[in-house]
C-alpha cells in the first residue's frame, strides 16, 4: 500500500515509506522525525480530494523525467541515463541522499569521465523486478 505522495511539477507519485526509508537516509530522517511517526489517522489532500491512507507528502524541485528514473532505481528496476539528466540525478540522488545510485553514478564518472552517451546500469539488489 502506498502511503507517501511525491509531487514534482504539479504530477503526484505515490511511493512505500518503507522503499524510501530502505533507500534513503533523507527520507529515514524525515518520517523519524515526525512526533507521530506513521499515523494512520491523518488525512492528506491529493488534488481535490482527500486521501485517507497516505501518511506523508512531500514535494521535490527537479524533472518528472528525473524522478521517474529515481523511482525506477530504487524500485529495483535497471535505468538508463541520457547525458542530459546525468548532472540531475547525481544531484538529487545526492541531496535525497539516495547512497547506492550516488554510488554507482559515480563509478560511471570515473569510468566514462563524462564520455557519456547513454548509460545502462543495474541496481545491486538481488531481488529484480525486470
Amino acid at each position: 500500500l502506498c502511503d507517501v505522495l511525491i509531487l514534482v511539477q504539479n504530477k503526484h507519485y505515490y511511493c512505500h515509506s518503507l522503499v524510501l526509508w530502505c533507500t534513503s537516509v533523507h527520507f529515514r530522517f524525515l518520517f523519524e522525525s515526525f512526533s507521530e511517526p506513521f499515523a494512520s489517522n491523518k488525512n492528506i489532500e491529493c488534488g481535490n480530494s482527500i486521501c485517507k491512507k497516505l501518511k506523508f507528502k512531500f514535494e521535490l524541485k527537479t524533472s518528472n523525467e528525473c524522478w521517474e528514473l529515481v523511482l525506477s532505481y530504487i524500485y529495483g528496476y535497471d535505468i538508463i541515463i541520457s547525458e542530459h539528466l546525468f548532472d540531475e540525478i547525481f544531484k538529487v540522488a545526492n541531496e535525497l541522499k539516495f547512497s547506492d545510485l550516488k554510488c554507482e553514478l559515480e563509478k560511471i564518472l570515473n569510468l566514462k569521465s563524462k564520455n557519456l552517451t547513454s548509460s545502462k546500469f543495474s541496481n545491486l539488489n538481488l531481488n529484480k523486478n525486470n
